[in-house]
């Protein structure tokens, strides 16, 4: 529950308790002062009207005394006036019937009322001749007090109309510090440090926001270094110091990540690996600043042929690598032939021989079977492929998972381990075949081609080694 809600519920309920309480005590009061004034007005028209029959004489007494009372009845204030003489015998009689108009029926049952009945002793030529008994009319007892109850109701409620809305302004005005704080905490949850108004009339809230000012300050000081370290240690950790491109860390994570991707969003993903011969040589050769200037052009040349959303970095001092998002047929068909323009004429912008600054690319698509390191090692494998043809452009893998030897798929330190082995073990076959001269079927020359025999005993063509082993002179 908010503390708004329970400032206003709680001091609305001891207002309205409060006048409540004032309330039946005001009209407690009315009620036995209107009793009061209508036994005191039924005791002054007994008087008065005892005061009148003392001084009446003659045959027709009787008849004044009966239009004195009538006279007096007929005001209406009266339930009934009653003569009666000194041996009991009643005399006159005035009643009228008691009915209440204009009260509801629920503030006669609520309300109960008890006037009493006034007497007067009658007394003429010094002897008492009766007694007068007046009691005054109940409903209208009921009207004048009734008449009170909705004047105090009105009264009551316009100050209850009044001292709500006061309340609610004061509550805010006590809240509006806690406010300006709980607005001062989210917007440092959202890194953002701003702080707030400490001039509050309340003392407890000045002080509170003066020390969430000075905590905000703090953190926000303590936030700016640790960011700037945090930011540090990514540039680090995650980019390369030359070209600000990310590193081999980085793009290990994405693929892993990628390739754990169970909407297996990679399936038309593109893998391109970049190898440039010879380009670390350039420092020697040209020089800190060429090699800097040939690094940072042939980056910049290669960031403008892929899209925004493909993924680049650098692995070696040597090789790039490229991750192409989602790219449909005509789309890479487009973007291959785009870098094969883009290698092709980077020796000439560069301004350096060819055989100087071979660039080699090899694309391969990314397989749902395939795990980070075989993923890698097959582009690998396919770049070397593009090595051994000298091709500078772009040579495409499109073999499937199931088409792969399981040596393609190892690294360069178990490629290592193999060709150690098939040394060792003999492996290498020669295959021979004559050559015929077409003319008179002699002999032209001989081709002996050498061939690789796996654990299985079948046999696989220079190609599928050669690469590889070239790789690691």
């Amino acid at each position: 529950m908010r503390l708004k809600t329970i400032f206003l519920s709680s001091l609305s309920l001891l207002m309205i308790a409060l006048l409540v309480l004032t309330f039946a005590i005001t009209f407690k009061n009315n009620q036995k002062f209107v009793e009061h004034q209508l036994y005191s007005a039924s005791m002054d028209t007994a008087y008065a009207i005892g005061v009148a029959f003392a001084t009446l004489e003659g045959a027709d007494v009787l008849v004044d005394e009966k239009t004195i009372v009538n006279a007096i009845f007929d005001s209406g204030y009266y339930e009934y006036i009653h003569f009666v003489d000194h041996s009991g015998k009643l005399r006159i009689e005035a009643r009228q019937p008691v009915v209440v108009k204009d009260v509801p029926e629920w503030f006669i049952s609520l309300i109960p009322l008890k006037l009493q009945e006034a007497s007067a002793g009658v007394t003429r030529q010094w002897k008492r001749i009766g007694t007068l008994y007046v009691k005054s009319h109940l409903g209208y007892a009921y009207a004048q007090l009734y008449k009170s109850f909705k004047a105090l109701l009105v009264t009551y409620l316009i100050v209850l109309g009044l001292a709500l809305p006061l309340l609610l302004l004061m509550i805010n005005a006590i809240l509006k510090s806690l406010k300006n704080i709980d607005k001062q905490a989210k917007a440092v949850l959202m890194q953002r440090f701003v702080t707030i108004d400490d001039t509050s009339k309340i003392t407890e809230f000045k002080t509170v926001s003066r020390s969430m000012n000075a905590m905000v300050r703090k953190a926000e000081s303590l936030f700016s270094s640790q960011a700037a370290i945090y930011n540090d240690y990514q540039r680090h950790l995650y980019r390369d110091e030359e070209t600000g491109l990310y590193n081999k860390k980085y793009i290990s994570m994405k693929l892993t990540e990628l390739l754990e991707d169970k909407e297996e969003k990679f399936l038309h993903h593109q893998l391109l690996l970049i190898y440039v011969d010879d380009l670390v040589a350039l420092k020697s050769t040209h020089g800190f600043q060429k090699y800097r200037d040939t690094m940072l052009h042939l980056t910049e040349t290669i960031k403008q042929a892929l899209d925004s959303k493909d993924l680049f970095a650098r692995i070696s001092d040597n090789e790039f690598i490229v991750l192409l998002e989602n790219t449909a047929e005509e789309e890479r068909t487009a973007k291959i032939a785009q870098l094969n323009t883009t290698l092709s004429l980077l020796p000439e912008k560069l301004k350096i021989k060819r055989h100087q600054l071979g660039v080699f690319a090899a694309m391969t698509p990314v397989l749902k079977a395939l795990s980070t390191s075989e993923l890698v090692s097959k582009a690998d494998y396919t770049l070397q492929q593009a090595r051994i043809q000298g091709q500078h452009a772009v040579y495409s893998s499109h073999e499937t998972a199931d088409s792969l030897n399981g040596l393609i798929l190892k690294g360069k330190a178990e490629w290592k381990q193999a060709l150690d082995a098939m040394l060792a073990q003999e492996r290498l076959t020669h295959i021979g075949q004559n050559v015929y001269d077409l003319n008179d079927g002699s002999i032209y020359h001989h081709e002996l081609f050498i061939r690789f025999r796996d654990d299985t005993g079948r046999l696989h063509s220079a190609e599928f080694f050669l690469p590889m082993a070239k790789a690691m002179q």
